[in-house]
Formats: structure tokens, sequence, C-alpha cells
């Protein structure tokens, strides 16, 4: 079972933000960042991750900075 974190508002959002996607332990968050390294930064201090468990977090790009959504393929 999943368990989501609050989502980011649209007022949240500024110019050149990315949507990102991050997750840790069962738990999923949303949060708008510049960089992929801002955005780990802000979801853990959301979900409150202990610094030591951040290597455990997994953050994907949902959106670019334009609000268009992002789609992930695995290639073999």
């Amino acid at each position: 079972m999943t368990e989501y974190i609050e989502m980011p508002s649209p007022g949240q959002r500024q110019e050149g933000d990315r949507g990102y996607i991050a997750m840790f332990n069962g738990r999923r968050t949303e949060v708008y960042a510049k960089t992929l390294l801002d955005a780990h930064v802000k979801a853990g201090d959301r979900m409150k991750v202990p610094a030591k468990q951040r290597y455990k977090m997994i953050t994907m790009l949902a959106e670019d900075s334009n609000g268009k959504p992002v789609v992930h393929t695995a290639v073999n």
C-alpha cells in the first residue's frame, strides 16, 4: 500500500521548475524543483527521511519545465 504525502499546489511551481516524483519505503510525494538533486532534497525533507537513509529514495522526472508529462520506458 502506498501512502501519499501532500501534493504540491500549482502556486508552488516557479518559472523553469520541473515536476518530480519521489518514493521511499512505500511512501510517495510530488515536488517541483529546478534540478533532480533539489527535488531529492525537498522530497526527503517533506517525507522526513533521515539523511542516512536518503540513498534508498527514488526520485524521477515526471513533467518537464513546460508542464508536459514525461514518460519513462524500459529498454532491453
